[in-house]
């Protein structure tokens, strides 16, 4: 597959929360149906949000949920990409 034409279709910028506090990066995850949080290195399953603000208001119920003030979490601002891949 090395005569690969891509084209971009669409780009979006989201925002995900990501701490290196464990020595790798590590991502939030949240479970919509249930106040229920966790971290993962896969950065394509971390909950992405559609902007600063709704980031921001992830990481404050994240603080207030658990009352963990100690993952040193950021907001990441991430590019997603989307392509349509034609085969030469």
């Amino acid at each position: 597959m090395d005569n690969i034409e891509k084209i971009l279709e669409k780009q979006e910028l989201k925002y995900v929360l990501g701490t290196a506090v464990s020595g790798k990066p590590m991502y939030l995850k949240k479970k919509l149906q249930k106040i229920e949080y966790s971290f993962t290195t896969d950065i394509t399953d971390a909950t992405k949000a559609h902007s600063s603000k709704i980031a921001r208001m992830m990481l404050d119920n994240y603080i207030h949920d658990t009352g963990d003030t100690g993952s040193e979490l950021v907001i990441i601002p991430l590019v997603i990409s989307y392509e349509l891949v034609k085969v030469l």
